[in-house]
């Protein structure tokens, strides 16, 4: 907006300063108000799933174990892969991370999100692989005191979201039984 001021002398000694607000430079669309809208949108914020991974019979390789997290239309959203760990010993998974926008709440104060997280299933020798599926529940909230979304993440055994857990799969390595031929 401009403002342009033009003083007067009244008669009486004093001046008088009246503006006037116009939307150009060129002083030629006046309006009655000024009005200034400010728009604030939170800033997007980011989850990333924890799990762990166990694989008995022998040594584990890091990222040897692929895991991938499905939304709820069955799109794969994040994937994981395990750190190198002793036989028996629990690995970290670390998945790559998922993010949500104030946009994502559709107008309301908080909405949940469910995922199922699972192990891809591969093909190595000897290996059973783990068929366990878990569920994780993201609540995403608008925080209108700090202008911020907060996120909450619970893991689940269950569909329905009731039986908390944590997430943890648990893979077997069994060599091969071995045949000896004793020639006669």
């Amino acid at each position: 907006y401009y403002l342009q001021v033009v003083v007067t002398d009244d008669g009486n000694g004093n001046l008088v300063p009246v503006g006037t607000y116009y939307t150009d430079s060129t002083y030629t669309t006046e309006v009655d108000k000024v009005t200034f809208t400010n728009v604030y949108t939170a800033e997007n914020v980011t989850v990333q799933f924890h799990g762990t991974k166990v694989l008995t019979g022998r040594d584990m390789n890091q990222g040897e174990f692929s895991f991938v997290v499905k939304d709820s239309s069955g799109k794969i959203v994040a994937t994981g892969g395990n750190a190198a760990a002793a036989p028996g010993v629990a690995a970290p998974i670390t998945f790559s991370t998922i993010g949500y926008k104030h946009s994502d709440l559709d107008g309301a104060g908080s909405v949940s999100f469910v995922y199922t997280i699972s192990e891809l299933a591969g093909t190595e020798g000897g290996v059973v692989y783990d068929t366990a599926l878990f569920y994780a529940k993201v609540t995403v909230t608008y925080n209108a005191a700090s202008g911020k979304l907060e996120t909450d993440v619970k893991y689940y055994a269950d569909a329905a979201c009731t039986q908390e857990v944590n997430v943890a799969f648990t893979n077997a390595y069994r060599t091969a039984p071995a045949t000896l031929v004793i020639p006669a």
